[in-house]
């Protein structure tokens, strides 16, 4: 059995300038991958430099109410540091970003990604595009971190956690999100790092989702239901979920939107109430 959840995350955001322009934040917010700056004093909060953009760090949570507060927080956070320096500025949840190349002339932001991340079907490390591939494009991503303890094999649970993510969170966000430009680099089906702690607590990383997902509270409200769908899904896993997974693979890493849309039909899986259905009928 899963169980004892607990939901943090670190959110990533690009910078824009008052015209709408992205910009590199590099050089205007402190912090580094081994050393980030601590926004609050407990330091449960902090942020720091990623390739271009800014990424944040927020507490586990317990609740629905306390991630999406704690992912609001970050937000606010963020952006009243950036505009220490660069007042006109601001952060956005966005998946990608294309930039003039004189802001990616940094050694900063020419270096991409830190330690690798598997995929759960190959059981291999995901597959990290070239700088050709990459060009000026920047993606951001909304990785969520799922804390648990479980009376059976971690590696097992966390697998099945993962698979189920795909099929609650990573279809219903080909539809939300619709940013195709990051998922042509980065946001594979499966996507995930994992650590133990004291031997005892699993945390799982889901890497699949952009940065768009942290939008607003609706969209990170239906994230965190869309975890406890899938926690629910892995104490309880049987063939039928196998299945799903794998066409929730082959949906999320085609990007087909219509699939998308008939798939969480088929699921009844609810989506934001931002989203509009009449919408989607026309696009198919």
């Amino acid at each position: 059995m899963i169980k004892n959840i607990t939901l943090g995350s670190d959110p990533e955001f690009g910078a824009f300038d008052e015209n709408g322009i992205p910009r590199s934040a590099v050089g205007f917010i402190p912090g580094t991958k081994n050393d980030p700056y601590p926004l609050t004093e407990n330091g449960e909060y902090s942020i720091q430099i990623d390739n271009v953009g800014v990424e944040g760090c927020v507490p586990p949570t317990k609740t629905k109410e306390d991630f999406v507060n704690s992912i609001m927080n970050i937000k606010k956070l963020v952006n009243a540091k950036l505009q220490e320096t660069q007042p006109n500025w601001h952060i956005r949840s966005v998946s990608s970003a294309r930039f003039d190349r004189s802001e990616l002339a940094s050694r900063t932001a020419k270096q991409f990604g830190c330690d690798p991340s598997f995929c759960v079907y190959t059981g291999g490390v995901s597959p990290r595009p070239t700088p050709a591939e990459v060009g000026n494009l920047r993606s951001f991503g909304f990785h969520i971190h799922i804390g648990f303890e479980c009376d059976t094999n971690h590696v097992h649970a966390f697998e099945k956690i993962i698979k189920a993510m795909d099929i609650y969170c990573g279809v219903g966000s080909i539809i939300i999100d619709t940013d195709s430009d990051r998922r042509n680099i980065y946001g594979n089906a499966g996507d995930f790092r994992f650590r133990r702690l004291n031997n005892q607590i699993t945390i799982v990383e889901y890497r699949t989702l952009g940065g768009a997902m942290s939008k607003n509270e609706e969209t990170v409200g239906w994230c965190y239901d869309r975890v406890m769908d899938a926690i629910n899904a892995a104490n309880n896993w049987t063939d039928v979920f196998e299945e799903l997974a794998e066409k929730a693979q082959n949906i999320i890493n085609s990007g087909d939107y219509n699939a998308a849309v008939e798939f969480t039909k088929q699921l009844n899986i609810s989506l934001p109430n931002i989203v509009n259905y009449e919408i989607f009928e026309n696009k198919i």
